[in-house]
């Protein structure tokens, strides 16, 4: 929806700023038609209904974010359990489940530990960084 549009719809100009605030409001509602987003919109209490969706829309997406964060890291597990012997396959591993991850879990099932794993390790026990 353009900016003359949105003035249109709820009876006033606005700046350039509170039109992109509502323009990027409008497009995070999901799919909402123009005339009832501008509705809401010029209310007190559609800006609260407003509010409501936009809510409900994070919570969906933070879910959708925690499942496919658990999928990675089950990939991640899946392939360090299928490559744990070399330090070029450890590299992916790491990068999906960051180093600390990563070397817990082979400390966990006693995986192998490259030369690169006791280097973090020794780092780690004398007070460095690993990462």
């Amino acid at each position: 929806m353009t900016k003359q549009e949105f003035e249109e719809r709820i009876g006033h100009p606005v700046t350039d700023n509170e039109y992109a605030q509502a323009d990027a409001i409008y497009l995070a509602a999901g799919d909402m038609d123009k005339d009832t987003f501008c509705e809401l919109y010029k209310s007190e209490e559609g800006l609260r209904n407003l509010v409501g969706i936009l809510a409900d829309r994070v919570y969906t997406m933070e879910a959708n974010v925690d499942a496919l964060r658990n999928k990675i890291k089950s990939i991640g597990l899946q392939y360090l359990e299928h490559h744990q012997c070399d330090d070029d396959d450890a590299k992916l591993a790491v990068a999906i489940l960051g180093y600390r991850e990563y070397i817990r879990v082979k400390l966990e099932k006693d995986y192998y530990l490259t030369k690169r794993d006791r280097e973090k390790l020794i780092a780690l026990v004398d007070g460095g960084n690993i990462l």
